[in-house]
Formats: C-alpha cells, sequence, structure tokens
C-alpha cells in the first residue's frame, strides 16, 4: 500500500475494514474447502478454520495497527531519504559556483 492509501485508511477505516474482512473470509472459505476434501464434514471444517485462524477482531485491529505503523515508518524514512538529497543537492551546488 503507498503512503497516500495507508494515510486515506486512517480517515476511511471501514473500506479498510472490509478488505480485511474479506481477506479473512476468503481464507476461512479456502480452509473450510481443504477440510471437507480432507474428509470432514462441512459444519466441522468451518468451524475448524475459524479456530484455526483466530478471534477475527483481534485480527482486524493487528492489521489497521500494523498498517499504520507502516505507514508512519515510510513517511518518516521518506522525509529524511528527501532531507539527506536535498542536503547533497545543496553541498553539490556551493562547491560547483566555487569551479
Amino acid at each position: 500500500m503507498s503512503l497516500l492509501h495507508r494515510t486515506a485508511n486512517l480517515i476511511r477505516r471501514s473500506q479498510l475494514d472490509r478488505e480485511v474482512d474479506a481477506e479473512f473470509e476468503s481464507h476461512i472459505v479456502l480452509r473450510t474447502k481443504e477440510n471437507v476434501a480432507a474428509g470432514m464434514a462441512r459444519e466441522q471444517a468451518r468451524r475448524d478454520a475459524l479456530v484455526r485462524f483466530g478471534n477475527h477482531a483481534v485480527t482486524r485491529a493487528q492489521v489497521v495497527t500494523t498498517d499504520t505503523a507502516l505507514g508512519v515508518e515510510r513517511f518518516w524514512s521518506d522525509l529524511r531519504n528527501a532531507l539527506w538529497c536535498g542536503r547533497f543537492t545543496i553541498d553539490h551546488q556551493r562547491t560547483s559556483r566555487l569551479h
């Protein structure tokens, strides 16, 4: 995700929640199909998949927290890089005037 997307997610958390919900459900469906293929009853297969993936609310909170932390980390990294490059540009301009 881009920094802009992460920042927008802070404002539009419901969209991120929908994306996480869809991802979570796709994993549950896939695991349920695998369990059924292995011989489990459909209800038991779904329950097993839900137990293996854990608490959905906790998972969603972790994803949002991680996404936010990565966005902030990326912002500071980009800012440091911009300042570092700007420093060299200014130094280069100073030395080129001396020659």
